[in-house]
């Protein structure tokens, strides 16, 4: 879905975090960028001044969900199969602070 917007001298367009976003310029403009951090330091890379890479333990659990799908590729597609979804429902009902 995509959304076009015209703005004049002064408008601002807020972007919610984790939000994706993209931006083409018709004509001259310019463009300035703010970022804070919101949660807890420890949530965040070190490196990181602006908050831009994925918070730590996210980073980290997509890393280790990596290893997970290659662990599953091993099994026959019927078991892969049934253990994905069993992992999935695990997940949605203790994470997701909301269903699907």
């Amino acid at each position: 879905m995509e959304y076009f917007f015209t703005f004049t001298l002064g408008d601002v367009l807020y972007i919610p975090a984790l939000w994706f976003h993209n931006m083409t310029a018709k004509s001259f403009g310019i463009a300035i960028n703010i970022f804070w951090k919101n949660l807890d330091q420890s949530l965040y890379d070190p490196k990181d001044p602006y908050g831009n890479k994925d918070l730590l333990p996210a980073a980290k659990g997509l890393s280790m969900l990596d290893k997970v799908i290659d662990q599953l590729q091993v099994l026959p597609d019927d078991c892969r199969d049934f253990y994905a979804r069993h992992m999935i429902l695990k997940l949605e009902s203790k994470c997701l602070s909301k269903p699907l």
